[in-house]
């Protein structure tokens, strides 16, 4: 018995002596118990494992042959311990990464949380970026007012044509056309005056006057309207800029994390490999 050399009771897989060793039919090579479960291919030689049972006492007495009844306890629980230890490390460092079949369900409730965070940005920001198009085109529309507004009634040009130059003489000359008398030109300019005043044309210089009144008011409040539109038009253009960095940052985020997830899967492969072929 105590010619067996020590590395024939070590698992070839995690290196240390046996914990739970198991043998795997039908060729018969013994690993611990933790490490053969999961896989189906013998990592010595290949073969598919038919069966799995626990080694005979033969081998186990020859275990103790090697390294003593006392040692192999020892050793079995400082296995155990350092065992327990590296699964709890993996856990915590890698384990939300690793696959269980196609993935484990920490990695799709992560990527899950990102498409929802992602999303609604994306909906928030094309939500602000069509009523910001709306605004703009307020605004636009306001301006096109103002511009109707100022081609109203040209007033001065409207009394202008009032003056004594151009109107009162052709209304006189209406009023009397043959009379060259002081008084028969008196009685034309009155008649002319009250017509102006007055008449129909009073009127019209009435409304002219209200026009541009009403016209400067109206641009008034459409410069008015137009300020506040514009701040608010700039307010909301700083919110969208924020919610395209936040999505950028979200997106980024998302990046990262498939990256490492794919980097620990591709390590982890090249592990069952390596332990494969050794």
């Amino acid at each position: 018995m105590s010619s067996i050399p020590a590395n024939s009771v070590t698992c070839s897989i995690c290196l240390e002596h046996w914990v739970e060793p198991t043998e795997c039919l039908p060729c018969r090579h013994i690993f611990c118990k933790k490490c053969i479960s999961r896989v189906e291919r013998c990592p010595l030689c290949r073969s598919h494992i038919r069966e799995m049972m626990s080694a005979n006492r033969f081998l186990l007495e020859a275990v103790e042959g090697v390294v003593g009844h006392d040692g192999v306890e020892q050793r079995v629980r400082n296995a155990e311990q350092r065992a327990e230890e590296a699964e709890k490390i993996l856990a915590e460092i890698a384990g939300p990464f690793l696959e269980t079949d196609n993935e484990t369900c920490w990695e799709a409730k992560a990527r899950e949380n990102a498409e929802k965070v992602i999303g609604g940005l994306r909906s928030q920001l094309e939500c602000l970026r069509a009523k910001k198009r709306g605004m703009e085109a307020a605004i636009s529309k306001l301006e096109a007012s103002k511009r109707n507004c100022a081609r109203g009634p040209d007033v001065n040009h409207f009394l202008h044509c009032l003056s004594g130059a151009t109107l009162l003489p052709q209304l006189i000359s209406t009023f009397a056309p043959t009379s060259t008398s002081r008084a028969a030109m008196g009685v034309a300019a009155r008649a002319a005056l009250g017509m102006v005043t007055g008449g129909p044309l009073g009127a019209v210089a009435a409304a002219a006057f209200a026009g541009e009144s009403s016209g400067r008011q109206g641009n008034d409040e459409i410069d008015e309207e137009i300020r506040v539109k514009t701040a608010d038009l700039r307010i909301l253009e700083r919110e969208i800029e924020n919610i395209e960095a936040n999505l950028r940052l979200e997106e980024e985020k998302e990046n990262r994390r498939q990256y490492f997830v794919g980097l620990i899967r591709s390590m982890g492969q090249n592990s069952e490999r390596g332990m494969g072929q050794s």
